[in-house]
């Protein structure tokens, strides 16, 4: 069986994010990828943190009408 991605806590979470932000155009997204926020590639972090980075998520990441982060949590 699979598992849900979110557990009742972040559903909770995540529709009151999504509330607030369709008011202002912006979207909100859950479990977004370090690195796909942040530029790693040849950044000259040490290989740690790009595991990491490659591993660990933001539990939601909104992003203004452009679709550019603007918070993250």
């Amino acid at each position: 069986m699979l598992h849900c991605l979110l557990n009742q806590s972040e559903v909770i979470t995540y529709a009151r994010l999504s509330a607030v932000c369709e008011r202002d155009g912006a979207h909100v997204y859950p479990k977004v990828c370090l690195a796909d926020i942040f530029p790693i590639a040849h950044s000259g972090v040490s290989d740690e943190d790009y595991r990491f980075s490659l591993q660990a998520h933001f539990d939601f990441t909104v992003t203004d009408k452009d679709y550019s982060p603007t918070f993250r949590s």
